[in-house]
């Protein structure tokens, strides 16, 4: 039988028989699957662990392979502070994970970043849509979604009063504060 190399828990998995009689897989705590002969099936292995694979002859196992399905890591993930702060001139909410995992991937709506932590940047008041998924040394990945609430909308911090032909230089030019904090040309 056909069966993938890297096998996670909870993936369906097509399992082709080309044998003229049941292909048997016995799941790591004991209990057995059975495939109809010349067919292909699903499987979903739920339980993390070796799997063999045979057939019955005169109700007896007889193993011909095996395969490993692995455990999916649990993807959990905290806001470090939900106050709006800003960092390089953007509005910044801090993100970490607390999973082990070989790889992070934060997604939202203003991009992807990867890295066990994080600093994602909000422009606009409202809930926003947090994902992040882990994947571990077997290439099984798991993912988790959490709301953030941003409270103020995202402000250059111009100043209030310019006068384009006065004689004050802190008046006449016009340079958002934010702008200068993350080095950029206007």
């Amino acid at each position: 039988p056909a069966i993938p190399e890297t096998v996670c828990e909870g993936t369906t998995i097509q399992v082709q028989n080309d044998n003229e009689y049941p292909i048997v897989i016995r799941y790591p705590n004991g209990l057995n699957w059975v495939g109809r002969e010349n067919q292909v099936t699903n499987l979903n292995p739920s339980v993390a662990g070796t799997y063999k694979v045979g057939y019955l002859r005169n109700n007896r196992f007889k193993e011909k392979t095996t395969f490993v399905v692995h455990e999916l890591p649990t993807a959990e993930m905290d806001f470090v502070d939900l106050s709006q702060k800003y960092l390089n001139g953007l509005p910044t909410i801090e993100v970490r994970s607390t999973s082990e995992a070989a790889a992070y991937r934060w997604d939202y709506e203003n991009g992807s970043v990867e890295g066990i932590n994080a600093g994602l940047h909000f422009f606009d008041v409202g809930l926003h849509l947090v994902r992040l998924t882990v994947t571990n040394e077997n290439g099984c990945s798991s993912t988790v979604e959490k709301p953030v609430n941003v409270t103020e909308d995202y402000n250059l911090m111009a100043m209030n009063a310019f006068y384009p032909t006065g004689n004050d230089r802190t008046t006449n030019t016009f340079m958002p504060y934010a702008l200068t904090e993350r080095n950029v040309a206007f």
